[in-house]
């Protein structure tokens, strides 16, 4: 065909990850580090791929997304 590189293209994605940490002083030799991590913290959807056959009923729909919001908490008593 003469179609060009990159013809096809889908909307803007917007992905924003984020970390929070705090550490705590128990004692003078005892700290707790407390983090929290979080990927796709605004729960938007990111297309990865689009279906690009050209004579197919779904062309130019999406074919796959990044995974939703994921969270994780971690804990570390350092002594």
């Amino acid at each position: 065909g003469n179609a060009r590189r990159n013809s096809i293209t889908g909307p803007n994605q917007l992905t924003v990850n984020g970390a929070l940490s705090r550490t705590f002083r128990i004692k003078s030799s005892l700290n707790l580090d407390v983090r929290m991590d979080a990927t796709n913290l605004l729960n938007h959807v990111a297309y990865t791929s689009w279906n690009t056959v050209v004579n197919g009923n779904i062309f130019g729909l999406p074919a796959a997304a990044n995974p939703m919001r994921d969270m994780q908490l971690t804990a570390t008593l350092r002594f």
